[in-house]
């Protein structure tokens, strides 16, 4: 898996918002986005329960004429903590891709009550 982006801070307003379109190399089988979340550790990062994310990957594999759904994921925000204590994430994975050249993907959010400050991770293969 190759990171494309580590950890960048990142701040969404409260509305909805499209990020890209993206060209997507050929062979390219799966996009994984992953948002840091609020930890004892991190207390600044997404710390209001209230502010929530939907978030949808779409892709055109007409070049960006259409576009349809492949995954996506609605996240709140606040203290969260994994079983062993571990720093989380919410994490939007799209696998597989459907194959092809010329493909391209978005990603429409949505954020209420926000901003949501947070760190995004981008990561393929």
């Amino acid at each position: 898996m190759a990171v494309l982006i580590n950890h960048m801070p990142i701040t969404l307003a409260t509305g909805s918002q499209t990020f890209g379109p993206v060209l997507v190399p050929d062979g390219l089988t799966s996009i994984t986005l992953r948002l840091a979340r609020n930890t004892t550790a991190t207390p600044l990062i997404w710390p209001l329960e209230a502010t929530r994310i939907t978030a949808d990957m779409e892709i055109s594999t007409d070049g960006g004429i259409t576009y349809r759904h492949v995954c996506g994921v609605t996240a709140g925000g606040g203290l969260v903590q994994g079983k062993q204590g571990e720093a989380t994430e919410t994490v939007l994975t799209c696998l597989p891709l459907p194959a092809g050249s010329g493909r391209r993907v978005r990603v429409p959010t949505t954020v209420v009550s926000g901003p949501l400050v947070s760190e995004l991770t981008v990561e393929v293969t």
